[in-house]
């Protein structure tokens, strides 16, 4: 009985170690895998983050570069004159160890002109930028701009700045000459002409076309500022609505005055022209011309034609002092080109002919045919 109690025990020893030993087994290798996973979740974080950094570009060696320094970069004129020509110079040292390639200089306007001896320039070596401002003839500031660009590459487009200050030194009034065929003398005033610097001078000839306007002169006075009567021929005025009269003066700072003018005709159409898109050949085309004294004067028409009878008359109406037109156009039917031309011609009783344009293009399809 005793032997079999011990015997018991002896086996339930050995049971119980033999579990102690499976359950350290077990946690030992359930802890190796847990730290062989935590490591590989590290380690995949790693890569993760170093992938998700940009990539840096390889930072270029620009000891050898040109370097392009200009003394300065803004160049003011001053006051200047209208329509004067002003040159001046941007002086400039290659500081840097390369050549110095300058490629083509552009301008804000057609009125400043850059000039270079040469584009290439050794290190250490100066040029200088040769540049010329024509002023407008506005008084005013103005502001222009240059851009050299060139193989620096700190600043490979660099600004330079011309300023000036438009300034009059002969003023004159009026500016523009509204004229009229209906007034006396045209309804000119007189030209006053004075120098603002108080400088004297002389007023030599007055011109316009066909010697519409006129004035007397005498070119050997001389004075600080002069009210010019005017003298309008009505009848060449009419057949010289719009121009300029010019007046030679002898000041220092501008030698040409010149004062746009304009009439209006006593007669005129509107539309002026007429264009027919699309047309096709037979088509016809319904239009109204209006026709109109600018004087609000009372009129009559003496004939209506057709050039080359493209255009005929359907309707004409009197309004007051209008007339109103309804014509049709028909496009050629027979035309091997792919557009037609006429030319409406309105004779005003005791007046001028007006003469109104009519252009038609035909359509693609008529154009194949």
């Amino acid at each position: 009985m005793v032997r079999w109690a011990v015997s018991l025990m002896v086996v339930a020893a050995l049971l119980v170690g033999w579990g102690c030993k499976s359950s350290g087994a077990r946690q030992t290798t359930e802890t190796a895998a847990n730290a062989a996973e935590n490591n590989a979740v590290t380690q995949t974080a790693e890569v993760k983050t170093q992938s998700s950094q940009p990539a840096q570009a390889p930072r270029i060696n620009d000891s050898n570069a040109p370097t392009m320094v200009f003394e300065a970069a803004t160049h003011d004129f001053g006051s200047i004159d209208p329509d004067s020509r002003n040159a001046t110079q941007f002086k400039f040292t290659n500081t840097g160890k390369g050549t110095l390639n300058i490629g083509q200089i552009q301008s804000t306007c057609g009125c400043t002109v850059p000039a270079l001896d040469k584009n290439n320039y050794a290190p250490g070596e100066s040029g200088v930028l040769k540049v010329e401002y024509h002023a407008t003839k506005h008084p005013g500031p103005i502001s222009k701009q240059l851009f050299v660009p060139s193989n620096d590459p700190v600043n490979p487009r660099i600004e330079l700045v011309l300023k000036a200050n438009i300034v009059l030194k002969v003023e004159y009034t009026p500016e523009n000459l509204r004229l009229s065929l209906d007034k006396p003398n045209g309804g000119a005033q007189p030209i006053t002409i004075k120098s603002t610097d108080g400088k004297p001078f002389a007023v030599t000839s007055i011109e316009s076309p066909n010697n519409a306007i006129t004035a007397n002169i005498d070119p050997n006075a001389t004075a600080s500022s002069f009210t010019i009567p005017l003298t309008v021929d009505t009848a060449k005025l009419r057949n010289n609505l719009m121009g300029a009269v010019q007046l030679r003066i002898t000041h220092p700072s501008i030698d040409v005055i010149s004062i746009p003018y304009s009439a209006p005709a006593e007669y005129e159409t509107q539309p002026g022209s007429i264009i027919v898109r699309d047309a096709v050949g037979g088509q016809v085309s319904e239009r109204e011309i209006w026709v109109k004294s600018n004087y609000d004067k009372p009129f009559d028409i003496e004939s209506i034609t057709s050039k080359n009878a493209n255009v005929k008359l359907l309707k004409q109406e009197k309004l007051d002092n209008i007339y109103k037109l309804t014509v049709n156009i028909i496009a050629p039917a027979d035309s091997k080109t792919m557009f037609f031309s006429d030319a409406l011609i309105v004779k005003v009783k005791n007046g001028p002919e007006l003469t109104v344009n009519c252009r038609g293009f035909y359509s693609r399809q008529q154009s194949r045919r």
